[in-house]
């Protein structure tokens, strides 16, 4: 059996490849989607979540597979998180901390990657891609070298601003895709968008996508449409699109 486990969550790549990064420096790892509902914890030795940072918190999916994690096998394991985002780790870690501590278990570590700001929604998307993603590969090896060494980090207490933003963006989350999405003529039907979607939510009726109400608003299917159909907000009409450059479609689509 493997010694570590990673579960990460990523829509365009950043965090899958800040996991992939930590991974490789961690001898047995084994990589697990949170889109996998089942999983169970027991017997690693170091057990780590790496996933980007939503509207100052943790994304819904994150926080539903945390919720649903039995660690009661985990005595003496080190838990890590590590939280990618473009700005910084909002509440996060201490949230993170909370869901762990209310089943019996201490966060160890919590560590921040900077990566590419990819929420196009709110901005165009800049064109330095292959510049910040060196970056972030810097920084999620100097985690990496800090999980390897079972560092332990203080574990910062939540900020009222960020959790009043949460609150206010977080019950959005769900029905994001149905306020903010719109497919124009240029969809061809390739169904990219049903295929990478982590939450189930985009079926394709009369060849189009049509949103339900699960969405994560992680804006993977708007990221990775080849031909830039699904729209959602002024920034998003024009701007280049972007997942990670070292990240296939194949490899983000959930499993």
């Amino acid at each position: 059996m493997s010694k570590n486990l990673i579960c990460y969550f990523s829509a365009t790549g950043n965090s899958l490849q800040a996991a992939k990064d930590i991974a490789a420096k961690l001898p047995g790892t084994d990589l697990v989607s949170m889109t996998r509902p089942h999983v169970s914890p027991a017997g690693y030795e170091r057990v780590g979540f790496v996933f980007p940072c939503y509207g100052e918190g943790l994304p819904n999916i994150v926080k539903r597979f945390i919720k649903n994690l039995s660690v009661s096998e985990n005595k003496g394991t080190y838990f890590f998180t590590v939280v990618t985002g473009g700005e910084e780790p909002g509440n996060c870690i201490p949230q993170v901390s909370g869901l762990l501590r209310k089943k019996g278990a201490a966060l160890d570590y919590g560590g921040f990657v900077k990566a590419y700001g990819n929420y196009l929604i709110l901005h165009p998307q800049p064109d330095d891609a292959e510049k910040q993603a060196a970056a972030a590969h810097l920084a999620a090896n100097a985690a990496a070298d800090d999980i390897l060494a079972k560092k332990r980090t203080a574990i910062p207490k939540g900020k009222l601003s960020y959790a009043l933003m949460y609150a206010m963006v977080s019950p959005n989350f769900k029905r994001g895709a149905r306020l903010n999405f719109k497919v124009t003529d240029a969809c061809v039907s390739c169904g990219k968008c049903v295929r990478v979607c982590p939450v189930g939510n985009i079926a394709l009726k009369d060849g189009k996508p049509v949103f339900g109400n699960r969405c994560e608003l992680c804006v993977a299917c708007v990221q990775w449409c080849p031909q830039k159909a699904i729209v959602g907000g002024k920034a998003t009409g024009a701007s280049r699109r972007y997942h990670h450059p070292e990240i296939s479609f194949e490899e983000i689509c959930p499993r």
